[in-house]
C-alpha cells in the first residue's frame, strides 16, 4: 500500500505535466497556423487551400519537435527520480543521508 502511494504521488503530477505541456503545444502551433494562414491569404494572391497547406508544412515539425522535447524531460525527470530511493511528497524536507 505504502508503494502503491508513493508511486500515485510521482505519477499524477508528471502525467499532469505531459498533458499539459502537450495541450500547450497544440493551442500554439494552432495559434500560429490560424495567424499565418491569415497574414498569407491577405498579403498575397494565394488561396485559402494553398495558405493552409504552407502553414501546414511549415508547423508540422512544431509538434514532433515539441514531443520529442518532452519525452527527453520526461526521461530525465525518471533518472532523475530514480537516484532518489523514496518517492517525497511535494513541499517535504529532504532527509540527510544515513550515517551522518
Amino acid at each position: 500500500m505504502r508503494h502503491s502511494r508513493a508511486v500515485c504521488v510521482w505519477v499524477v503530477p508528471t502525467m499532469c505535466h505531459a498533458l499539459g505541456s502537450l495541450a500547450a503545444l497544440v493551442i500554439v502551433v494552432g495559434v500560429a497556423e490560424n495567424t499565418l494562414t491569415t497574414l498569407l491569404r491577405s498579403g498575397g494572391q494565394a488561396s485559402a487551400h494553398v495558405a493552409l497547406g504552407l502553414t501546414d508544412l511549415i508547423l508540422s515539425p512544431m509538434l514532433f519537435l515539441g514531443g520529442a522535447m518532452l519525452y527527453v524531460d520526461q526521461a530525465a525527470r525518471v533518472g532523475r527520480r530514480r537516484d532518489s530511493t523514496v518517492a517525497q511528497p511535494a513541499g517535504a524536507l529532504p532527509q540527510p543521508p544515513a550515517g551522518t
